[in-house]
């Protein structure tokens, strides 16, 4: 009888391990499965970042017990600003009616660009001002540029120091028209062409809109083209 008791345990235990790492395995395979698609969907949301072949890896920090009835294929959502796509993120997943959210880590690494001397405001930036650093971009600031022909061109619009890393928000595109100065205005349409010139009341880049002020006084609004003139869309 002991010994049908001592076999019993065995087999009970035995039984109890495989159940454990059956379940073990199954929450294993649910977090890779998420991890890949979620992964997949963090490239999606930089475009010039994927094109510079800046690399994400992602680790899911909800634990796999609360994930383990996830549907095969989810819809997947990034809610927030994710201009800065590192550090601690909350995803949307939803399986038809059911939505839940999964607490995430993204870790990024790449290159970026930071100033190679400190550059002066208004200064118009050259290959020979800039630098390529590469490595993690966890504690780099948002709305990194990746590409030096996002910066090349472009116009500082504040100081910036010597090695600091070069974002959106630290250029603009260069004048095509400044204000005060005189631009050429000119308009087309069915089998006529009108051409004069006006004062500029604002600074405008290439594709931006401009205001100028007509000789009589009158003042219109068109759009700047990359050679400093104005165009204006006249409806039929």
């Amino acid at each position: 009888m002991s010994s049908l008791l001592w076999l019993w345990s065995k087999i009970s235990l035995y039984l109890l391990l495989c159940l454990a790492a059956f379940h073990c395995a199954a929450a294993q395979s649910v977090n890779e499965r998420l991890t890949t698609q979620i992964a997949a969907l963090v490239d999606t949301y930089n475009d010039e970042a994927r094109e510079a072949k800046v690399t994400h890896s992602v680790k899911i920090l909800t634990p796999d017990r609360q994930i383990s009835e996830t549907c095969a294929d989810p819809e997947l959502f990034l809610p927030g600003n994710n201009s800065r796509l590192t550090g601690n993120k909350s995803v949307l997943v939803q399986c038809g009616s059911l939505r839940k959210f999964i607490q995430i880590s993204i870790h990024a690494s790449g290159s970026w660009w930071v100033a190679l001397h400190p550059i002066q405001s208004g200064q118009v930036i050259l290959s020979d001002d800039i630098q390529r650093r590469s490595g993690p971009l966890d504690h780099l600031p948002g709305e990194l540029l990746f590409n030096a022909s996002n910066i090349i061109g472009q116009t500082a619009t504040r100081y910036i120091n010597k090695g600091q890393p070069l974002t959106k928000n630290l250029l603009r595109k260069g004048w095509a028209i400044v204000a005060g100065h005189n631009a050429e205005i000119f308009a087309a349409g069915t089998g006529f062409q009108i051409r004069t010139k006006g004062k500029a009341l604002n600074s405008a880049a290439a594709g931006q809109l401009v205001r100028i002020s007509l000789r009589g006084g009158q003042i219109i609004t068109g759009m700047t083209t990359v050679d400093g003139k104005v165009k204006i869309n006249l409806k039929e």
